[in-house]
């Protein structure tokens, strides 16, 4: 008889503001430099550029609900 083994991971409020503060940032450089140096040429930069800002909206997102779930609890 095996036992699988289990892994437990704790996540705070202080750790879901910080992800959330880094993924802010992080989509407001991309957005700066798409302002300041504009859209890339490529269309197929131009896609990745596109779907690399919906990941990082969509994480954001996530990570804001479980936040706010943290905070009303």
């Amino acid at each position: 008889m095996t036992t699988d083994p289990t892994i437990s991971l704790t996540f705070s409020a202080f750790d879901f503001g910080c992800l959330r503060g880094l993924l802010t940032h992080e989509i407001a450089n991309v957005e700066r430099r798409m302002t300041v140096v504009g859209y890339p040429v490529a269309p197929a930069d131009r896609e990745m550029t596109d779907a690399y800002l919906r990941q990082l909206r969509s994480a954001l997102a996530t990570v804001e609900e479980v936040y706010d779930g943290i905070g009303s609890t």
